[in-house]
């Protein structure tokens, strides 16, 4: 059985890297990578073989505007180099991780459904969370392909009813093992005042506004923390949170760090943390409550979207969008830290349950039975 998995942007490559390299260890299966995107931290996916199908045009140039005029006429020149590639070597599958323009994936699609392949959809989200609807053609797509699959029930739900007898949910899960099984964890750590972190892409909707107005409450009310905020951020948002910080006197009590991440520095970061705050406005799922796990942390989340999907209960406090119950959140656990109420197997306990072989093994179905 051969699959051309498709993620032109190479949106996540902290989970396509380790699913196809475990999936190609199966039997009876050959799974191709076709991307024209490297990720920034090469020497970290440097483990993984993946597989890619070819290499395919790519711009870097250095002004985005014109990378943005370019990308689909690239886009159409890859697609035929594709077409060429899917002739030659006959794939039962074409799944696309990610979509890149919708309206140049539905012309592609079609080809790819006369040519005999089943064409299957991962949506890592329904609807973009920098978007307020689906791209123009994307609901086209959906009625175009054979399978869906979805990483939470969150989003699964989010698709009309007529879309739901062809709709899989496969859990997120810990797509970190690889790199993460020989790595040092602090089980308590000792900071003082009480850590936070928020890490990754420094956006709008990662409720960065709303953490900065809970720090504020609590300095308010002398409840003494140091917020890190760590990850790479558009110029003009960094610079208007960094005014927001400074006017509101709270310099001393949140850095922030515009910064792209090794994952090294990434786990690093996480491991020297006492809690990892989530207070995400718009979510899916994510990966990341798997990395705080393993580093013994506990996790304080909004209530949003699929994000509890991939938490424990016992382990992390879930609080709406109001800013004094997310910081009423951050004082008890605080006092369960004090009383050493996380203990290291309740948290390796969790991540027994998601191993990512589970992941590997849903997939491997799943293609099993779109094949027959």
């Amino acid at each position: 059985m051969k699959v051309f998995l498709i993620d032109w942007n190479n949106m996540t490559p902290q989970y396509t890297y380790p699913l196809i390299h475990h999936l190609n260890g199966k039997k009876c299966i050959s799974l191709f990578f076709v991307t024209n995107s490297r990720p920034q931290d090469k020497k970290h996916f440097e483990i993984y073989k993946t597989n890619n199908l070819s290499m395919f045009l790519s711009s870097n140039f250095s002004y985005s505007f014109i990378n943005k005029i370019t990308k689909p006429f690239l886009l159409l020149i890859n697609y035929i180099i594709l077409i060429l590639k899917t002739i030659k070597l006959k794939p039962e599958i074409i799944h696309y991780n990610w979509l890149c323009i919708p309206i140049i994936d539905l012309l592609f699609i079609k080809i790819f459904k006369l040519l005999n392949c089943k064409v299957i959809l991962t949506k890592h989200n329904f609807i973009q969370h920098d978007k307020n609807s689906l791209s123009f053609k994307e609901n086209a797509i959906f009625k175009e392909s054979f399978r869906i699959f979805c990483l939470s029930h969150f989003v699964k739900n989010q698709f009309d009813n007529i879309y739901q007898k062809k709709i899989t949910v496969i859990p997120h899960r810990n797509c970190y093992e690889d790199v993460i099984k020989n790595q040092n964890t602090i089980v308590q750590s000792k900071n003082k005042p009480l850590s936070l972190l928020l890490i990754g892409n420094i956006k709008k909707y990662k409720g960065v506004d709303f953490i900065i107005e809970v720090v504020k409450y609590l300095n308010e009310i002398n409840f003494s923390v140091l917020l890190n905020i760590i990850g790479p951020g558009e110029f003009n948002y960094i610079n208007r949170i960094s005014k927001k910080i400074k006017k509101l006197n709270l310099s001393e009590k949140i850095i922030l760090k515009n910064e792209f991440l090794d994952f090294k520095s990434f786990y690093n970061a996480i491991n020297n943390a006492d809690i990892g705050v989530m207070p995400y406005i718009k979510a899916s799922q994510s990966g990341t409550p798997y990395l705080f796990y393993k580093c013994n942390k506990p996790l304080i989340i909004s209530n949003i979207g699929g994000l509890k999907e991939q938490t424990n209960e016992k382990l992390s406090k879930v609080s709406d969008i109001d800013v004094k119950k997310f910081a009423n959140c951050i004082i008890e656990m605080d006092i369960k830290i004090k009383k050493n109420e996380f203990h290291k197997s309740d948290f390796k306990k969790f991540l027994d349950e998601n191993l990512w072989e589970k992941t590997i093994n849903d997939y491997y179905f799943e293609y099993k039975k779109i094949k027959n």
